[in-house]
């Protein structure tokens, strides 16, 4: 490769959704439906060879009058072939379709995908979360989160949130036990001692996470310290609220002394509540399956 060239790659990915084959391609394909679950205007027009997606949901894609995505080709109702203008470079994506009855595939193509920047979110976390939303929005009708890029934040602190299907209770138990930190951060050995004061560590060793709980009440938030190796101290609090069923869960990371750190968590943040709301609606065995990648966190 020579130093002009830009290191490319591929990432792969599937899900299996309980719905109909045609109610999934709809979803993926049909301009109201897009906005009902991924972009904030597509102009789709499968036929007249148009396809066009944008809105903060989608890296690198802003309304701004330029057309990153443009349609490649298309088996009806069971193949997807896109061309997408990311990070300054021509990459293909696909979605492949297969099933029957109220089984359906989707395996995911992301092709020519350039290496990401430092602070650039991970296209392998970014698919996930979008084909957990396909199938959040196909087999409920719900619009599940995805993370919003350019989201205006407050001066020295981040904020995400995302919205689940479970009891507040539900919701707060899995933070505040030990076999909850686990199914979240896959750490070994994560403490909970639930009083001011006590330990609360996500298992992740020295100088990585929380050590000890600084407040916290019971199903409305809990409030703990955090450290990330010679960084300086800052403050996690996971706020809930919600009745009914359906809970919203807010994280809060505060205390940052520069703006740009904190850009480093944010999509990282992102990604644990989307572990979470998995754990909470019980659908941590219906994990999105990586076919391929490259190694480390290239792209």
């Amino acid at each position: 490769m020579s130093g002009m060239e830009q290191e490319r790659f591929e990432v792969r990915l599937a899900i299996d959704i309980r719905s109909s084959r045609e109610k999934v391609w709809r979803a993926l394909t049909d301009w109201q439906q897009l906005n009902g679950w991924l972009s904030d205007k597509a102009d789709v027009d499968l036929p007249a060879g148009r396809f066009k997606l944008c809105g903060n949901r989608l890296p690198d894609s802003p309304c701004d009058g330029t057309d990153k995505f443009s349609l490649a080709g298309y088996e009806d109702g069971s193949r997807l072939e896109l061309n997408w203008q990311f990070r300054g470079g021509n990459t293909g994506l696909s979605f492949q379709l297969s099933g029957d009855g109220d089984a359906c595939c989707v395996e995911l193509a992301h092709t020519d995908v350039p290496r990401r920047g430092e602070t650039e979110v991970t296209m392998i976390e970014y698919w996930q979360w979008v084909l957990l939303a396909l199938r959040g929005y196909c087999e409920t009708g719900s619009r599940p989160g995805i993370f919003e890029f350019g989201a205006e934040q407050q001066t020295g602190q981040l904020e995400v949130g995302i919205d689940i299907a479970a009891e507040r209770e539900t919701v707060y138990n899995i933070l505040a036990s030990s076999d909850g930190l686990k199914g979240i951060f896959g750490g070994e050995g994560p403490e909970v001692e639930l009083r001011e004061g006590g330990k609360y560590s996500y298992g992740w060793g020295p100088n990585e996470g929380p050590t000890k709980v600084i407040s916290f009440k019971p199903n409305e938030l809990i409030h703990t310290d955090w450290y990330h190796g010679t960084d300086p101290e800052t403050f996690i609090t996971w706020k809930l609220s919600g009745s009914g069923g359906r809970t919203r869960l807010t994280l809060v990371h505060s205390g940052f002394p520069n703006e740009a750190q904190k850009h480093d968590y944010e999509a990282g943040w992102f990604h644990f509540l989307v572990e979470l709301r998995e754990l909470a609606e019980g659908n941590s065995d219906r994990k999105v399956e990586v076919l391929a990648r490259p190694d480390g966190w290239a792209i």
